[in-house]
């Protein structure tokens, strides 16, 4: 064991650090500060060892990951809303196809709902609610549009891949609406816009 005021890793891997002490020394020879680590996790009795979780930490590969999981929900959505658009007539012949009702109200809906909150969700705007909402018109878009079990051959086949593409979609949705947009998004820019302005009026 080193003196109060370092540290060592003992052991590593992607999911925890052994510490020991006041100051990170790597193996490799560099040397890392740890002190709001310590500050947070180690006892005050220098020679405790504890370990620490490193994915409890916002990272930002985190943060990266969550950005590009959000970009990709939501392409599928805002090429599918925008084709909708540009195709309209088309559109609402769809919805009469499918048997949704009021076919013109439907396709515009679906417009708002894949175009609007698809873009809304790239930009981390309101991610959670509009997640949820997202992950629910997935899965009834799903049961409406692809209800496969009243067809048979390649056709029901073709259906199914669709309507069980349309669930793991809504469960990525729904992991989205748990885990939020993350920092780089316009509700983390509005919740530290709120905290600073709560700030400053106190």
């Amino acid at each position: 064991m080193r003196d109060g005021k370092n540290l060592e890793i003992v052991s590593f891997d992607y999911f925890s650090i052994l510490f020991i002490g006041r100051r990170l020394s790597c193996t490799c020879g560099r040397t890392l500060e740890a002190d709001v680590l310590l500050l947070h996790f180690l006892a005050a009795n220098s020679g405790e060892t504890r370990v620490i979780d490193m994915y409890t930490f916002p990272t930002f590969a985190q943060n990266m990951l969550l950005l590009t999981g959000r970009i990709l929900l939501a392409l599928l959505f805002v090429l599918m809303g925008w084709s909708k658009i540009n195709d309209f007539n088309g559109t609402v012949a769809y919805m009469l196809h499918t048997g949704a009702p009021f076919p013109p109200l439907a396709a515009s809906i679906a417009i708002i709902t894949e175009l609007g909150v698809g873009l809304a969700i790239v930009f981390g705007v309101l991610t959670r609610p509009l997640a949820l909402i997202l992950a629910v018109y997935t899965i009834a878009t799903g049961l409406i549009g692809h209800n496969f079990w009243t067809m048979e051959g390649m056709v029901r086949y073709d259906n199914m891949l669709h309507f069980y593409k349309n669930i793991s979609i809504a469960g990525g949705l729904l992991s989205l609406a748990a885990a939020g947009a993350g920092l780089f998004s316009v509700d983390t820019l509005i919740e530290k816009w709120l905290k600073t302005r709560s700030s400053h009026q106190l």
